[in-house]
């Protein structure tokens, strides 16, 4: 079920890739660009020591990197486990250890001193945003 999102994606960036695939205000992503940023996406989880029984959290605000990290998950056949951004730092350590979430990605707008324990705890890490987050040894979307 899963890669179906994809290969809607797909299907629309073959057929209409120009048409427009998410707007968020100013920003306008095409259907091309969806499925380009969604393939080098998996493409770079494959960088990182992933298997079918690896789990990706994604602590991010409704943007484009939700749906690029979700679809890119997807494709390289890796669980996916959303995260609600209005918990509590001690919920999200909860909820990613009896979930066994070993990799995530992440809006910056959530580091906050109260929560780099919780982003600690992640073998791998991609940060959405802009900063200097080199404490938690993450790369960049």
């Amino acid at each position: 079920m899963a890669l179906e999102f994809y290969k809607l994606i797909k299907h629309h960036a073959e057929n209409s890739p120009q048409h427009p695939a998410i707007i968020d205000g100013e920003t306008i992503v095409t259907y091309e660009q969806l499925l380009d940023q969604t393939e080098r996406f998996a493409g770079g989880l494959s960088d990182w020591e992933l298997n079918k029984k690896s789990k990706l959290g994604v602590l991010c605000l409704n943007q484009k990197e939700y749906l690029v990290a979700l679809m890119g998950a997807f494709l390289k056949g890796l669980a996916v486990i959303p995260y609600n951004f209005l918990l509590k730092p001690e919920d999200l350590i909860y909820i990613t250890k009896n979930a066994c979430v070993d990799s995530i990605i992440f809006d910056s707008s959530f580091i906050k001193p109260e929560t780099i324990p919780f982003f600690q705890i992640f073998k791998y890490k991609i940060v959405v945003g802009s900063g200097d987050y080199a404490e938690l040894g993450e790369n960049t979307l």
